[in-house]
This record gives C-alpha cells, structure tokens and sequence, in this order.
C-alpha cells in the first residue's frame, strides 16, 4: 500500500498517486458538478421562463448579496474539503484562506462590479446589450 502524504498539497509530487491526489480528484469533482449544473438548470429552465426584469433598490441589493455570500461560502467549501481535509494543510492555512479570500471578494470584486455596473447604466461602458 502506498502513503500519499506530502509537506503541502501539490507540491513535489512523489508520484501518480500525488497527482490523482491533488490534481485530478479535485478537478474532476468540480467538473462533475458543474456538468450538474448545467444539467439541472437545462431540464427546469424552460418550463420557467419569464420576462427578464432587472431588480431595484432592496432587490437588487438582496439578489446581490446573496450571489457575493452564496459564492464566498462556496469558495469556502473548496477550500476546506480540497486542501484541508484531503490535502493534508495546517489549521492556519483556512484562516488565511478566510482572510484573503473575503479581500479578494468584498475588498475587490464586489467594489469592481459595482462600480462597473454604475457605468454601464450611465451609458459609459457597452457591458450589456440595450433592448430597443
């Protein structure tokens, strides 16, 4: 029987078995449930389709936030099972995932898109097309 720990995920592979390890495993797995996905929305979209309205104010807001969270705690998710748990890491390394993952999102992203949009409703940028 073979070991497959190492000092940090990925890093220095001994063999196949590392690579299915860390490289593979966690790829296919979210291949797979992307293809999920995409299948589920394809069999409940069009029995659903409604006139496409964009929301405003509480709505707006409501709609985005729950895509930024539902997101975080998906990113989250990841890291947790495909470096914590399988890839063997410290307890400190979910805490700077934790940190620097809510920068990346709530200090840049989430700025960014906002500010995107402002512009592209003001008719500065051409990021959505125009219904005439």
């Amino acid at each position: 029987m073979f070991h497959l720990a190492q000092e940090v995920a990925g890093s220095n592979p001994r063999g196949w078995a590392d690579v299915v390890r860390h490289d593979l495993i966690p790829v296919a797995s979210a291949f797979a449930v992307w293809i999920g996905f995409l299948l589920s929305y394809r069999t409940t979209s069009g029995s659903r389709r409604r006139p496409e309205v964009r929301p405003t104010g509480r709505r707006a807001f409501r709609s985005l936030a729950s895509t930024v969270v539902g997101g975080y705690l998906v990113f989250l998710f990841i890291i947790v099972v495909f470096y914590f748990a399988l890839g063997g890491e410290a307890p400190s390394f979910l805490s700077q995932a934790l940190g620097e993952g809510s920068l990346l999102a709530f200090g840049i992203v989430v700025p960014a898109f906002l500010g995107l949009s402002w512009l592209d409703q003001r008719g500065w940028l051409r990021l959505t097309r125009r219904r005439t």
